[in-house]
């Protein structure tokens, strides 16, 4: 098997060619094969298959020259370029074009040819070793950034920690007095429906903001689900949208929900309740920010799920803006937020992660 390297010259006279072959055949260490051919579209293929350690590319190639060929093909060199007469101009716009070595063919001899294409091909093993390691210490740097990042996160989630317990103990008091006095209410005889109706609304809801301080509790300390059971997604997915129901028909949004009732998960209600909460109040304020960007039609969120035995994968879809590219990659970066001051903290989709998790 010939071991040696191949080395394409690109020429179109062929005395030319007889000429560097037969300076091939006296090079002191036989490393390199020569293969010629005469044209410009003939160099482009061979270029394309990555054959050869280096390319002898003379200046004149019919209509068009050596630079326009090197000039297209730069990234796949070394290139050196041949002269019939030396041009410092020529020399100079050959090394711009991506050139790595510029010959006059009058003053070409073996040594000199044999060191030119050595010295060619070792350059640009270095810059490709160079550019592998640029690339690996860019990877490190990148990593470094991550991790301080994820450090001066988990900072800010420990502290936000312990304000939610102090939270939850202020919360805490003030809901137990409001649940102790709409028990009150429902105590009494002969209650007015309309308004036992409502004061069960309230009581259902106290109840609901104490399972989120629970859940915001726990996410805070990161503290395992324990009490995980069948839960109906569907089940959980009206009982949001019954929450969301003002939301929906301020902004005239239509509600698609394709969830049979049989899908069961095992998990919790009030994390679940969470994330379905999170998702659909974020299709809400997509859908307002395309409605005010004067997008004028019919704007509705679909709500869809695959069950496959205990697996499900709930799918959420709106018509509203959409997620630019750009921020495809920060959605659970927590605190990341496009929304306005007071419309969103940057948590929601971080926090739904990490309870899905």
């Amino acid at each position: 098997m010939d071991s040696r390297q191949k080395i394409l010259l690109i020429d179109d006279d062929e005395e030319d060619y007889m000429i560097i072959r037969d300076m091939f055949c006296d090079f002191p260490q036989k490393l390199f094969q020569l293969e010629w051919v005469s044209s410009f579209q003939e160099a482009q293929e061979k270029i394309k298959l990555k054959e050869h350690a280096a390319y002898l590319v003379d200046y004149r190639l019919g209509k068009t020259t050596g630079l326009d060929l090197i000039s297209e093909t730069a990234a796949m060199g070394p290139f050196i370029l041949l002269t019939g007469q030396g041009d410092h101009d020529v020399d100079v716009e050959a090394m711009k074009r991506g050139a790595d070595d510029y010959l006059v063919k009058s003053q070409l001899s073996p040594h000199l040819l044999e060191r030119s294409i050595r010295y060619a091909i070792k350059r640009t093993q270095i810059m490709k070793e160079l550019k592998n390691s640029e690339d690996r210490l860019r990877g490190l740097y990148d990593e470094r950034l991550q991790m301080e990042e994820q450090i001066l996160v988990q900072d800010r989630l420990a502290s936000i920690g312990l304000l939610a317990s102090s939270l939850a103990h202020e919360i805490g008091n003030p809901l137990g007095v409001m649940r102790g006095r709409a028990e009150m209410i429902l105590m009494q005889p002969d209650g007015n429906p309309t308004v036992v109706k409502n004061t069960e609304i309230i009581l259902s809801q106290i109840d609901r903001i104490s399972k989120l301080i629970r859940s915001l509790l726990n996410l805070a300390r990161g503290d395992e689900t324990k009490t995980v059971t069948n839960v109906n997604v569907g089940e959980v997915l009206v009982d949001v949208l019954d929450l969301l129901g003002p939301e929906f028909s301020k902004a005239s949004i239509k509600i698609e929900n394709h969830i049979q009732p049989e899908t069961l998960v095992r998990a919790e209600t009030g994390p679940l309740h969470q994330v379905f909460l999170n998702l659909l109040v974020n299709a809400v304020h997509a859908i307002q920010s395309s409605i005010r960007e004067g997008v004028r039609r019919e704007h509705s969120i679909s709500i869809s799920a695959v069950q496959r035995h205990m697996d499900c994968m709930v799918q959420i879809s709106d018509t509203g803006s959409g997620i630019s590219e750009s921020n495809m990659k920060l959605l659970f970066k927590p605190f990341f937020t496009t929304k306005e001051i007071g419309q969103g903290t940057g948590l929601g989709l971080a926090t739904s992660y990490r309870l899905v998790d």
